[in-house]
């Protein structure tokens, strides 16, 4: 990341896949560790970081019933 310009650390790409339960799965992200799924949609989510930093990411898939399925 040392081409990142001034003030930005650089970017990740996140990716998860879920299996099992009913299928048909919706994705929500906590990408600034605060315990709150900011982002929703895709399996991929891209996160920008303005300056070097420890973060633990949360992704939650739930499935077509609704049942969630939490990975750090």
């Amino acid at each position: 990341m040392s081409d990142a310009p001034p003030g930005h650390f650089g970017t990740q790409e996140l990716h998860a896949t879920a299996s099992g339960g009913a299928g048909n799965y919706t994705y929500e992200w906590d990408v600034d560790g605060d315990g709150v799924f900011e982002r929703s949609g895709g399996g991929t989510v891209t996160v920008s970081f303005p300056a070097r930093r420890s973060v633990n990411v949360r992704g939650q898939a739930r499935d077509g019933a609704g049942c969630p399925g939490v990975a750090t």
